[in-house]
């Protein structure tokens, strides 16, 4: 059963705290953008409170350096452990969540002109086939486990996919 006061968010930080050890929350920020950021939006300014959370809470141990900038430093603690064994263990009932603003404008297309609706394609056409060639990128210039890789070809798939359904969406509108 997960910990009702952690969130997924939660769950972010004390995964990537468990795969990298101490980390700072600027490390986190980076970590979250080269890896669980491109399927979970998470704000800059909530790793900050996040962490914080979960080292009042007890799940992460927080110390700051001595020297230097003085950043606070982040580590699991057993607790920490326990609860996202927990959580990462337990099924999840939730559907995958599409929150896409060129989708939401072509849903209102009937509002718009049939040169909007091609520019409007043509341009989620790049921006997918780069994101594409980002995910593709990823197995030759980072070393993965077998489950980030999962998530990786299914990135790869879903930027084939919305690339492909783009495509037709421009030619169905010249």
């Amino acid at each position: 059963m997960e910990d009702p006061e952690l969130g997924p968010s939660a769950y972010v930080v004390l995964g990537l705290t468990l795969q990298h050890g101490e980390i700072t929350p600027y490390e986190l920020k980076q970590r979250i953008a080269t890896s669980v950021g491109y399927f979970w939006s998470y704000s800059h300014p909530q790793i900050y409170a996040v962490a914080r959370k979960l080292a009042a809470a007890g799940y992460l141990d927080e110390r700051q350096e001595e020297t230097g900038r003085r950043r606070k430093v982040y580590q699991a603690t057993e607790s920490g452990r326990d609860a996202f064994r927990t959580w990462v263990n337990s099924s999840s009932d939730n559907m995958t969540e599409l929150r896409d603003l060129a989708i939401l404008k072509l849903y209102f297309g009937k509002f718009a002109n049939a040169s909007a609706i091609r520019a409007l394609a043509a341009q989620q056409v790049e921006l997918h086939k780069a994101r594409l060639e980002t995910y593709a990128a990823i197995p030759q210039t980072r070393s993965l486990d077998e489950f980030a890789l999962k998530t990786v070809d299914l990135g790869v798939r879903f930027e084939q996919v919305i690339s492909q359904f783009w495509q037709d969406v421009e030619k169905e509108f010249s």
